[in-house]
């Protein structure tokens, strides 16, 4: 999987669903605050975007096959990357033989 250089994304904040934050104390007792996101790559690009991203669900609700809303969407860029060339086909096999015993 070739993944993009740098992929930019922007959410409606109001869309975010507030009780989904988890709340993690770390060693020193201070106390941080994350929502998780997802980005989903689209078959095909849209509007300029590549992604879309959505709030991310627990093992549970993946199982039961819930359905978060879209929150945004994404786009990646490559820098400078070189396109890939096409692969070129093989040589056709009723190609003639090349013969090797010519005069030049």
């Amino acid at each position: 999987m070739d993944l993009p250089e740098l992929i930019t994304f922007q959410i409606d904040r109001k869309l975010i669903d507030r009780a989904r934050m988890k709340s993690v104390t770390r060693r020193d007792g201070s106390v941080s605050e994350f929502y998780e996101f997802s980005m989903h790559k689209l078959r095909e690009p849209k509007h300029g975007h590549d992604y879309i991203v959505k709030q991310s669900v627990s093992k549970e609700e993946r199982a039961a096959r819930v359905e978060m809303p879209i929150l945004g969407n994404g786009k990646a860029w490559d820098f400078g990357k070189p396109k890939a060339a096409p692969a070129t086909p093989p040589p056709a096999d009723d190609a003639p033989p090349q013969s090797d015993d010519a005069p030049f």
